[in-house]
């Protein structure tokens, strides 16, 4: 049976303020599992109840066969024996001691060969041999995230732990770091938890996605499944979907597939609509508002008769000019739609 991170439990921080995380996700070598939702919603102190910097009020913890966390049997282990790598948002290298001394810091109790050799290893791993000898303000962004990366699994843990590691970086840098931590992610062949709450970074970093609001797991499992089958309006709408209408609106003004019944909204995934070269059966007219350029895309917002938000690249705009106030015909295709049972929140269920 493949080891799963199991997470079960509740801390309360005075009245009416409670984090209550409840999932389930695999701990497979190389997997990254993905801390997802706005900030304030808990994730930090979901990612501190897992690394015993933060003891549960109730609830159980569980690595596999290992138990954490379990209030009901007075269990909680502090977060050297959890054998976790903890990588902080801000990487927090000490600026006094070298690339070198940084990654020598959690192994003071080895002999001194051995504690070369995993710093040889980790260099080697991490590409980082060059700067073993520089000080932390010498290093570019890309570079102190591989060195504290390295401090982190320089004890050899079996559970890597990422509190948002591209927060601090320059938004050119994000995605480029990004995809380079995920590589390194897989090379360590450690399962790993990293928070984000930038839509744009789940598909390059992730394999699994738990989605927290205001303390509560909404939903969660493999990343694709979560992001093409959002189960509530609420995790919809977490998820950056711009259009999300009552089922009856829309069907009164396009044609529905026969896997539509029983949801109560649509969720209409703006980057798929599309115009129509002519009006016709599974068509619309609808009225341009608004025209914006954004990054290299469009973003049309139509106002009737469905209000609807529509991003296109300019290559795939109809031969007839964008005029604001005028009707243009829309298809909407099955792969925009994302169907929606309830308005409100779903009850946590295994990965």
């Amino acid at each position: 049976m493949a080891r799963e991170l199991n997470v079960e439990c509740a801390i309360r921080f005075g009245a009416g303020c409670c984090i209550a995380p409840q999932f389930a996700v695999p701990a497979e070598p190389g997997r990254v599992t993905l801390l997802f939702g706005p900030s304030g919603c808990g994730k930090t102190t979901t990612l501190r109840l897992i690394a015993g910097l933060a003891r549960p009020d109730e609830g159980r913890i569980a690595f596999g066969e290992e138990v954490w966390a379990d209030t009901a049997r007075r269990i909680c282990l502090p977060p050297q024996k959890r054998r976790i790598g903890f990588l902080f948002q801000n990487y927090a290298l000490f600026s006094h001691l070298s690339v070198r001394q940084n990654l020598a810091f959690g192994l003071h109790g080895l002999p001194a060969q051995e504690r070369q050799s995993r710093i040889e290893a980790l260099a080697e791993l991490l590409e980082i041999g060059p700067l073993l000898d520089q000080m932390p303000h010498t290093l570019s962004g890309g570079q102190a995230q591989r060195v504290a990366l390295g401090r982190a699994l320089a004890t050899r843990p079996q559970l890597l732990l990422l509190d948002e590691p591209l927060a601090a970086l320059d938004e050119p840098l994000r995605h480029q770091i990004g995809r380079e931590l995920r590589e390194l992610l897989r090379r360590t062949a450690l399962p790993a938890l990293m928070i984000t709450h930038d839509l744009r970074e789940l598909d390059a970093l992730g394999d699994d996605l738990v989605v927290i609001s205001e303390g509560r797991v909404l939903q969660h499992g493999p990343l694709r499944e979560v992001l093409q089958h959002p189960r509530t309006v609420e995790v919809a709408r977490i998820l950056g979907m711009e259009n999300i209408l009552p089922v009856e609106q829309v069907h009164r003004h396009f044609p529905l597939p026969p896997e539509t019944n029983g949801a109560a909204f649509l969720g209409l995934a703006s980057e798929h609509i599309r115009f129509a070269h002519v009006e016709g059966p599974g068509t619309c007219l609808c009225r341009l508002n608004r025209i914006e350029h954004r990054a290299g895309l469009l973003r049309l917002e139509f106002d009737a008769p469905l209000p609807l938000l529509v991003r296109i690249t300019p290559q795939a705009l109809p031969e007839i000019p964008l005029e604001v106030g005028r009707f243009y015909p829309l298809q909407i295709p099955r792969e925009a739609l994302r169907f929606l049972p309830s308005s409100g929140p779903s009850k946590p269920t295994p990965a």
